[in-house]
């Protein structure tokens, strides 16, 4: 393969920007039951409560971007890591068709500020983490790397058009991934193949978005 030939993975998201009507988180409040979260951030959210009142552990779902009417099997969310939420109807079809997830972990709903919702049943709601299938290229990445090789993130250019890149060679040909070389890995960032896009159309997964990924 040519050395600037990509070959094209995507990352899982909500379509929020582009769908109408389905719910949005705007965050969640952690608690210990949830492992995919690091014990320094439990610990400073418990000063947060000291100070504020602790509330309920959960999702926190608002009206989105429209009036919030219906729950969606991805569910997007803007208060930091995780960003995506999956329906037990997601867990299900990958579950079906033998896709490997390294952990899953139901979270609850604490809050429902939505009022177009309050009267409807949620969905069981999850957070996938998957194993690391590649591994970032820092160079195509535009991420510098000091005089020892350990990459300087801070470094990197902040403008548009800077994108993550996988290294191809590194690719260990799972169709359900998360990226290597991260500061922190983040192991609840789903990449896919197109077999996952092709099973989101099949087993019709709402609000649900696929952006280009590339690896070279």
């Amino acid at each position: 393969m040519d050395s600037k030939a990509r070959r094209k993975f995507y990352e899982i998201t909500d379509a929020s920007n582009d769908t109408r009507g389905f719910a949005w988180a705007s965050g969640y409040w952690p608690d210990e039951t949830m492992p995919f979260i690091t014990p320094e951030y439990l610990e400073d959210q418990r000063e947060f409560w000291i100070v504020n009142g602790c509330p309920p552990p959960g999702l926190v779902i608002c009206n989105g971007r429209q009036k919030a009417v219906k729950w969606p099997d991805m569910l997007g969310s803007g208060g930091g890591g995780p960003n995506l939420f999956v329906s037990e109807k997601v867990v299900d079809s990958l579950n079906r068709e033998g896709i490997p997830v390294a952990r899953v972990t139901e979270i609850s709903i604490g809050e429902i500020e939505a009022k177009g919702l309050q009267d409807k049943i949620p969905p069981k709601y999850f957070v996938l983490e998957v194993e690391p299938g590649i591994h970032l290229n820092y160079e195509a990445s535009l991420i510098p790397l000091d005089e020892h090789g350990v990459p300087q993130h801070r470094l990197r250019p902040s403008h548009f058009g800077v994108w993550d890149i996988g290294r191809l060679e590194t690719w260990n040909g799972a169709d359900l991934f998360s990226m290597e070389g991260f500061p922190l890995l983040i192991r609840s960032r789903l990449l896919c193949t197109d077999r996952i896009v092709e099973l989101a159309k099949r087993d019709k997964w709402t609000n649900v978005g696929f952006e280009p990924a590339w690896a070279q």
